[in-house]
């Protein structure tokens, strides 16, 4: 159940007591229920997602009688008679929002054309509890007719696969070097006049243009790859690699949803120079989608990490501290200031403060890029100062401009009007 909404019921089928699955939103939530199908002798099981995740507590026990009989397997009626009732299998009370899932729904499915991108997908969570309200994925199905669709189709990208998210890790990393205080807010980029050099390689700024002596609030507001290649070598690869374990990347994030995977970090000894630069604006390092938004949480959860659920009542999950509540007020300054500042101001809902940061990541193929394909995201979190949500809007290889400020963050701000009326949240500012 979401919100007293039934998200999967077994329902009899025939006046013989035969049951059969059913969910009424069908592809809408495919992606959280999974379904229940057959294992290999016929039996039920379920596959993917809360299905899958919950299986042995969702099933249940069948009934049992026990009676003597003869050799004719006949029953004898003085003999022992012995039945064990069925047992129902346990509710499983989700925090999903069917109400947010339809928006998330709707405003993708009107996004792909309109910025002609070949997919696309949103994760919503609520921020102090890490709880999952809502998430789409332009790649579905219809748990129904599982059957009608091949394996790879039930594959949640958003717990599953790996993406490189580009600049949206900017804020994570400035966190982590203020938190160190290898800088302060007074620290200048002495080396952002031009591109810097490591060895072989080039790091560029994404427009070619640079900014003399750039603040730590410039470096964020222009996106400044050199400004983060910077900061990330005052931090250290040692520090860096500490950081990242702390923020639960490499690491599943416990989501109950059975397919969850992580791409694994490099190994310590495999990090060089270069990595350390990349790392520092997203680049050479792989994440998943529910990773990235949960480490961006952090930010709005003032510093406390805490893990992702999509259950309503989950006493089992776990919170730590990755940065202080100083440094954390700080970089969301900096993230307001990306926002009311730069290129996406035009789109942000009047009277809200919103903290966010836009990405435009290349794809890696065979070792290399492919030139020719993006993946654009605005993450962020909102009001401010007070979150209630969290939320990362991600879009395939849009062609009518590759630049997330002009595709994804555009979606992100017209949902986050939506969920300002939704919760009634007056304007702060």
């Amino acid at each position: 159940t979401s919100n007293g909404d039934i998200l999967a019921k077994s329902i009899a089928t025939s006046s013989a007591n035969q049951f059969t699955r059913f969910y009424p939103q069908g592809s809408q939530s495919a992606f959280l229920t999974g379904f229940v199908g057959k294992d290999v002798d016929g039996q039920n099981l379920g596959y993917f997602g809360l299905e899958g995740f919950f299986d042995r507590q969702l099933r249940g026990k069948e009934g049992l009688v026990k009676q003597e009989t003869d050799v004719f397997n006949r029953p004898i009626l003085i003999g022992d008679l012995s039945s064990f009732p069925a047992q129902d299998g346990q509710d499983i009370v989700t925090s999903f929002d069917l109400t947010l899932q339809y928006f998330l729904s709707e405003a993708l499915k009107e996004a792909l054309p309109k910025y002609q991108a070949e997919g696309g997908s949103i994760i919503l969570m609520e921020s102090n509890t890490g709880k999952i309200l809502a998430m789409v994925d332009s790649e579905s199905y219809d748990p129904n007719i599982y059957w009608t669709y091949s394996n790879q189709d039930f594959t949640n990208r958003l717990v599953t696969a790996a993406y490189e998210p580009g600049s949206t890790f900017k804020p994570l990393v400035m966190a982590m070097a203020l938190n160190d205080k290898v800088i302060n807010l007074n620290t200048i980029c002495d080396v952002c006049n031009r591109p810097m050099q490591i060895g072989e390689w080039t790091i560029k700024s994404y427009n070619d243009k640079y900014y003399a002596n750039n603040s730590l609030y410039d470096i964020i507001l222009h996106s400044d790859n050199v400004g983060m290649a910077f900061i990330s070598k005052k931090l250290g690869k040692k520090r860096l690699i500490s950081y990242l374990k702390d923020l639960n990347f490499g690491q599943k994030t416990g989501i109950e949803l059975q397919e969850e995977s992580t791409p694994p970090l490099k190994s310590d000894k495999d990090w060089y120079e270069i990595d350390l630069a990349t790392a520092a604006f997203g680049q050479g390092i792989a994440v998943t989608r529910l990773q990235m938004v949960s480490a961006i949480n952090v930010l709005a959860n003032r510093g406390i990490y805490v893990s992702p659920t999509v259950l309503v009542d989950d006493k089992t999950k776990k919170s730590k501290r990755v940065y202080s509540s100083t440094v954390v007020e700080s970089v969301v300054n900096m993230m307001v200031n990306g926002v009311e500042k730069g290129e996406v101001r035009y789109y942000k809902p009047k009277g809200y403060t919103i903290a966010g940061k836009t990405g435009t990541a290349q794809v890696p193929i065979a070792g290399n890029y492919d030139e020719t394909r993006v993946i654009s995201s605005f993450v962020g979190f909102a009001p401010a100062h007070k979150p209630k949500f969290t939320m990362l809007v991600t879009l395939d290889n849009p062609k009518s401009s590759p630049w997330g400020s002009q595709t994804a963050a555009p979606l992100w701000f017209s949902l986050s009007q939506k969920i300002f009326t939704y919760y009634q949240i007056p304007p702060d500012n």
